[in-house]
């Protein structure tokens, strides 16, 4: 969108007009406004603001623009009465020079459309463009309640008053009451339509356009059946997805279910601790491409049909710095899709990766996203990027993380939850980091999981507690 603020050594001190024709308007309105008759709650607000700049006696086919638009604006009021609350507000009639001359003639309300005919016809095009102010004075000039509101403005040129009308505009569009702004240029160049057309966009309206007599009455009866048109309703958030529990092991039971398999057992680094949770330690090479990987729990148990995910809920320390959770469609080392967390020593500090690999025959699909790159953390190499890094990493070794293998379609991918405490820039917020996805035409494997180290890990070992372990099918 194109910025038609002003800037440059003159752009504070027309700020600083502006801001004093406001506070002038403010003062002035109340006695300017004509008593206006109530609203009726059941229609739309229509609010008409008519330039009355000098720039309005120019002329068109010998006709002065000011009577082309008195003529057509007064046939809109009255095709509009029975439809709308009307209002009336205009600029530019009754001083010279003056950036304040911004009057509200009639609040939104049902008015006789003869008495605001009567008000049209009695402007005088005088002096500037005050478009922004109009628009901020516009807020101010609807009946109280909650209808639709509607503005529609009419202009032959360019704000002259140093406002930001597209600044106006959002405003008034955001204001909390559903309201747009809809503009109807006349007689425009083409760097004067691009500024008009930007304030109908940021009010959330429609732009209409108009050359000559002919063309702007049939652009008003355009701009009054869509002001007056029912605006269509917001859609409805997409329902949330509905998980169902299809498989669970919370590893608090004396053993674990009979449907698990463990490849390559080794009873004294895998104990269930007591406290519902499997606690694994890995030492040396524990990757989920070799084939002898110690302690990979295999669960014997048909997938479900349709979207599911595969779900693991576990805490993870990084003190061996090559730390990984692995969790997969699992039919032998050389075939599977596998979603993995692990982390990664680098020279400031170890950094977590999320990754999805589609291993076929031996060969690799890989997504990987390194997370203190801009989704857990930022700026790690520095030291408050460091500090919020080293935040992550305590909450995934004391709180957990969930790590998910995500199936919608024939489609699956990577997920990680984890909870990112709050720093001096940014709030507490639990983010969800997803992989790009892989296409399976056919799904086979079992789900499994893995708790290991890869091959450059330092000495020592890798400490795990898997917490839970689920199937979960997924409605949309």
């Amino acid at each position: 969108m194109t910025d038609y603020r002003e800037t440059g050594p003159m752009a504070a001190p027309a700020r600083a007009a502006a801001v004093a024709a406001f506070a002038a308007l403010a003062a002035v309105l109340p006695a300017t406004a004509q008593e206006s008759a109530p609203p009726d709650a059941g229609k739309p607000d229509v609010m008409l603001i008519l330039d009355a700049s000098g720039s309005m006696w120019g002329q068109i086919d010998g006709v002065a623009k000011i009577t082309t638009a008195k003529q057509a604006i007064g046939a809109t009021v009255a095709d509009l009465a029975g439809q709308a609350n009307l209002g009336l507000m205009a600029y530019g009639h009754r001083r010279e020079g003056d950036c304040a001359d911004v009057q509200v003639l009639a609040r939104t309300g049902q008015n006789d459309p003869a008495a605001l005919g009567a008000l049209i016809e009695g402007l005088t095009p005088r002096g500037k463009t005050p478009i922004a102010a109009s628009l901020a004075a516009a807020a101010e000039a609807f009946a109280p309640g909650d209808r639709q509101a509607n503005v529609l403005l009419v202009s032959d040129g360019l704000e002259t008053c140093g406002g930001d009308p597209c600044a106006a505009a959002r405003a008034l569009a955001g204001r909390g009451i559903e309201t747009r702004v809809h503009v109807v240029g006349f007689d425009l160049t083409s760097e004067e339509e691009a500024a008009l057309r930007c304030i109908a966009e940021e009010g959330g309206g429609s732009y209409f356009s108009a050359s000559n007599a002919t063309e702007f009455a049939s652009a008003m009866t355009e701009a009054a059946a869509t002001s007056v048109a029912v605006a269509p309703p917001p859609p409805p958030p997409p329902p949330e997805p509905q998980t169902t529990v299809y498989f669970e092991e919370t590893f608090d039971g004396p053993a674990i279910s009979e449907t698990w398999r463990v490849e390559n057992p080794d009873p004294a680094l895998a104990i269930l601790d007591g406290e519902g949770a499997l606690f694994v330690a890995a030492v040396g090479e524990t990757v989920y491409s070799k084939a002898e990987a110690r302690n990979r729990y295999v669960l014997e148990e048909a997938l479900p049909d349709g979207d599911f995910d595969i779900v693991a809920e576990l805490r993870m320390s990084s003190q061996s710095y090559g730390e990984g959770a692995f969790v997969s469609l699992y039919r032998d080392p050389e075939n599977q899709i596998v979603v993995g967390l692990y982390m990664q020593r680098g020279g400031c500090g170890t950094v977590p990766h999320l990754f999805l690999n589609n291993v076929i025959g031996g060969e690799d699909t890989v997504f990987d996203i390194r997370l203190f790159d801009g989704e857990l953390a930022d700026g790690f190499c520095r030291p408050p990027g460091r500090a919020a890094g080293d935040a992550v990493l305590a909450v995934m070794r004391d709180e957990g993380l969930v790590l998910r293998l995500q199936r919608r379609g024939r489609k699956l991918n990577a997920a990680l939850e984890v909870r990112v405490p709050a720093t001096e820039e940014s709030e507490e917020r639990v983010a969800v980091v997803e992989t790009e996805a892989v296409t399976a035409l056919r799904l086979a494997g079992e789900a499994s999981f893995l708790l290991g180290q890869y091959r450059s890990a330092n000495r020592g070992e890798g400490l795990f507690y898997m917490d839970r372990f689920a199937l979960e099918t997924v409605t949309e």
